[in-house]
């Protein structure tokens, strides 16, 4: 996937020099295409199929498709049209700035900012590249900088839920817990559905001890998007502190059957499966952790002392050392090897 973002970059390079627009005229067979466009059986990717086919020198159809595309996390189909966007047209701020969130997604920050960098050149008041090139210091912990970037962004668009949002997590990671609520809920007043606001006043109510305003911050998450995992999780930890095991096993499956990849949903119905006593099923559990996880030491802890249930006892002092070699003051397996000593 790299390849794709790196090879769209030297395309970039190579037309912002020239700094063109494609001005071919547009052909295609629009009433055949305002036909697909009414057909509601058909999908969204193949309705801009159907745009690029019928207007193949658009900048536009491709760009409408690649940001489909990186709606259904296709970022490799992304990349190509974005290819064909710059192609025809590197006169576009809004270009620019989509291709540098796809290169956030594919993790080439430099190139993510060289083409925020290029937004704003082509378009000093367009607020959103601010507020990107302020999430990339975030990420770097470059806070005080990451904060001019989204007060730019602020100053051009003062709704923007996403700038608030920034300024809640770095005044999170501050340890500034006032602030960081107050970005918070403002991201939630701006745009009611921001799903991840919701997560994290969750997180931070359960810092404070408020748990019952924790479980409603992540019942409003689920409620706004089901096909997201971060509410089941929290909520399903939410309900394992609260001895609600039944309830905390159908979210952590529910995750699982969203995300077949999560090692902590599988590591958390794995300690649910000990507790019932299951410890083959535990043991199954905890195994998918560590193949999705291969550091995972937690999982190699808790297998160790499923196989010491089970009476394994070779098995369990392999797991109990991969644990400790990961991390040697992991309690449960240093007291489990000292067990099986005795």
């Amino acid at each position: 996937m790299k390849k794709h973002a790196v090879y769209i970059l030297l395309i970039t390079i190579a037309l912002c020099s020239c700094n063109q627009k494609n001005t071919q005229k547009l052909e295609g067979k629009a009433t055949d295409l305002k036909e697909i466009l009414k057909n509601d059986s058909i999908s969204k990717i193949e309705k801009l199929n159907a745009m690029v086919n019928s207007y193949p020198a658009d900048p536009e159809s491709y760009y409408k498709r690649a940001l489909a595309y990186m709606d259904i996390d296709s970022l490799e189909l992304a990349a190509s049209d974005m290819k064909s966007v710059m192609m025809l047209d590197t006169t576009n701020a809004k270009y620019f700035n989509s291709l540098g969130e796809l290169y956030v997604r594919l993790t080439e920050f430099s190139a993510a900012d060289a083409a925020f960098e290029k937004s704003l050149g082509l378009d000093s008041s367009f607020a959103t590249p601010c507020t990107n090139k302020g999430e990339l210091l975030y990420y770097k912990k470059a806070y005080n900088p990451a904060f001019e970037y989204i007060n730019k962004g602020l100053r051009r668009n003062p709704n923007d839920p996403k700038a608030y949002f920034l300024k809640g997590l770095i005044y999170l990671d501050q340890k500034n817990i006032e602030r960081s609520v107050s970005s918070f809920q403002t991201a939630l007043e701006q745009d009611p559905s921001y799903y991840q606001a919701y997560i994290q006043l969750g997180i931070i109510s359960e810092l404070q001890k408020k748990p019952a305003q924790a479980y409603l911050y992540y019942n409003n998450a689920i409620k706004i998007d089901s096909l997201q995992t971060d509410g089941y999780y929290n909520r399903g930890m939410y309900y394992l502190k609260a001895d609600s095991v039944q309830k905390a096993q159908q979210d952590f499956k529910k995750l699982l059957s969203l995300n077949e990849k999560s090692p902590r949903a599988n590591y958390n119905l794995g300690t649910i499966a000990l507790r019932n006593l299951n410890y083959a099923e535990a043991f199954q559990y905890f195994s998918a952790a560590i193949s999705l996880n291969l550091e995972y030491a937690e999982a190699y802890a808790a297998r160790g002392y499923a196989s010491e249930l089970q009476g394994k006892k070779a098995d369990a002092v392999a797991d109990y050392n991969r644990c400790l070699e990961i991390n040697p003051k992991n309690n449960i397996a240093t007291q489990g090897k000292k067990r099986l000593r005795n």
